[in-house]
């Protein structure tokens, strides 16, 4: 859930679904956002990443939600398994803390806002760049845990969360 925007580094998850898919696993993938066509850099970004899904033969598990309506916005956090954020340096990043709030682990990099926002292994993971082989290997091991006690349960996230904050 992002802006089709260079500095999200979409690409990376496009990356990190054709090595994946190279492995033998089947990710399903929705890059969803906001295309702004009046700006020339946003539809340039987003026509360049369909390029690239299909010259990386991902379209089979990446697919494009162009500019979701709210309501679209969050029924897609609630579908989804595990939330992807890959810009570096974000100064905040809404994406983690929407994803959060819809109860889903998120995958960030660990620098800027999103770093603090997300709690290793118990809101999600980091990686340390922007690359597609690490946000492969934290998606892998997204697609291979099932629960997330402290997101599945509300007694355990409420406790997170005060222990946190105060």
């Amino acid at each position: 859930m992002n802006r089709f925007w260079p500095e999200k580094r979409l690409d990376v998850i496009v990356d990190a679904a054709a090595i994946l898919k190279s492995r033998g696993l089947k990710p399903r993938i929705k890059l969803a956002g906001s295309v702004m066509p009046h700006i020339p850099e946003s539809r340039l970004y987003y026509e360049l990443l369909h390029r690239m899904v299909a010259d990386l033969g991902v379209e089979d598990v990446v697919e494009f939600v162009p500019s979701p309506s709210e309501t679209e916005k969050f029924a897609l956090y609630r579908e989804c398994d595990s939330a992807l954020y890959t810009p570096p340096n974000e100064h905040f990043g809404i994406v983690p803390i929407e994803a959060l709030e819809q109860r889903r682990p998120v995958i960030v990099c660990n620098s800027g806002g999103p770093a603090e926002t997300v709690i290793e292994n118990v809101t999600g993971n980091k990686i340390a760049e922007p690359d597609g082989r690490l946000l492969a290997a934290a998606m892998a091991k997204h697609m291979q845990r099932e629960v997330w006690e402290e997101l599945d349960n509300d007694d355990l996230y409420f406790s997170k969360q005060v222990s946190i904050f105060f």
